[in-house]
């Protein structure tokens, strides 16, 4: 959305007005218009772009569902959701959902551009809705879908926060300790010019090092790691082997990230089921959740071998992925014909498992950084009080 500064004259003087507008000329502008000029953000007033929360587009599709359910149709429902919204971001891509259904446009086009802020799974869904003539029902299965995410997202942030604060502690000590601490001891050491113990060169040693090389060592990471992520979004190979290294090799965060986009497979699949979909074209759509690229290969395998004729058990099997739980519920969901049962108890499975690994995880980070601390704080007292003491004798003496 534009900002535009017009001039027009009114009563003999000349009178400004400010409009925003995406496009000014279907404005109701007032009679005599001199000129109209827009109006560029200046660096000197910077103006926040509105943005959308993960949480908004979540909530919002949660309530249209409501709405809907209710027997409203979807045009009212959004008609409704427009007047109690607050964000504009938000107010601006209900019009527009509202503008093509009352023209007969297409849905997932005309929120395209909205992409970055809704998210490619917004647009995926409303492109399974043009595919199969199922509104309401992709809109059910999206708001569903939104809200675990996000509340997934809310359970591993939550486990995670200790750790991080415990984390922050640490290098919060540590500069502490190298830049206020240390100096202050070291000053007394210089003036006695004893031996000084292991403990005592060694941190003097690291200090004088970060002291000297800390802007070279930043400059350096912040440089390779600039240059992996540019190679990462670029090279198709580079980042299917980063992605496969985190899955395979990684220890903890390998299997919670396997977990989490599991999760989310299996979800989206039971979601779409339920909404009467053909179980291919459940896969393909579901899929479009994982961002981990060795992972989406793995699932495009299964649908091509299921596309050349290959049981549901023997695709879920070369992919190499699944353990033998998943694959027997696999096997008898198709045998059986309960496709749906299978896949909720997996998704429930996965859930279980992925709740499990992250307080794992959080329990076993703790004590660790709590360690490590108390590690840093021993060495720190062996190193600055041993010469003290070492120095009292020889004063003594």
């Amino acid at each position: 959305m534009e900002k535009y500064k017009v001039t027009f004259q009114q009563d003999g003087k000349l009178k400004h007005l400010i409009i925003h507008s995406s496009d000014i000329s279907k404005e109701n502008l007032p009679p005599n218009v001199i000129k109209i000029e827009p109006l560029r953000k200046s660096w000197l007033k910077y103006e926040k772009p509105h943005t959308l929360k993960k949480e908004e587009v979540s909530n919002f599709f949660f309530e249209l569902n409501i709405i809907i359910k209710a027997k409203i149709p979807i045009y009212d429902a959004l008609e409704i959701l427009h007047k109690g919204t607050k964000n504009p971001l938000l107010n601006e891509i209900i019009l527009k959902m509202r503008e093509a259904l009352q023209n007969g446009q297409v849905l997932y086009i005309v929120l395209k551009p909205y992409e970055k802020y809704l998210g490619n799974i917004v647009i995926s869904f409303f492109k399974i809705a043009q595919e199969n003539g199922n509104l309401d029902d992709s809109i059910y299965s999206l708001s569903i879908l939104l809200k675990d995410i996000n509340e997934n997202k809310k359970l591993i942030s939550q486990k995670l926060r200790y750790p991080f604060v415990l984390l922050v502690s640490l290098f919060f000590s540590l500069f502490s300790i190298f830049n206020f601490v240390i100096p202050q001891f070291e000053f007394i050491f210089e003036q006695y010019h004893t031996s000084l113990p292991f403990a005592t060169v060694a941190l003097l040693g690291i200090k004088d090092f970060l002291m000297n090389y800390f802007l070279f060592i930043l400059i350096f990471f912040v440089i390779i790691s600039l240059i992996l992520f540019s190679k990462y979004k670029k090279s198709q190979i580079f980042r299917y082997k980063v992605d496969e290294f985190i899955i395979t090799k990684v220890p903890f965060i390998g299997p919670i990230v396997f977990l989490i986009y599991m999760h989310r497979f299996f979800l989206s699949l039971k979601i779409l089921i339920e909404a009467n979909y053909k179980f291919q074209s459940c896969i393909i759509n579901s899929s479009i959740l994982l961002k981990n690229k060795y992972l989406l290969d793995r699932i495009s395998h299964i649908n091509k071998a299921i596309q050349s004729g290959e049981s549901i058990y023997e695709a879920f099997t070369k992919s190499t992925l699944f353990n033998e739980l998943t694959l027997r519920l696999i096997s008898t969901g198709e045998n059986s014909n309960a496709l749906l049962l299978s896949v909720n108890e997996i998704e429930k499975i996965y859930k279980q498992k992925l709740d499990e690994k992250i307080k794992l995880f959080s329990s076993l980070i703790e004590p660790i950084f709590i360690f490590t601390i108390m590690l840093l704080i021993v060495w720190v007292i062996l190193a600055v009080l041993v010469p003290l003491w070492s120095m009292g004798e020889v004063i003594n003496v």
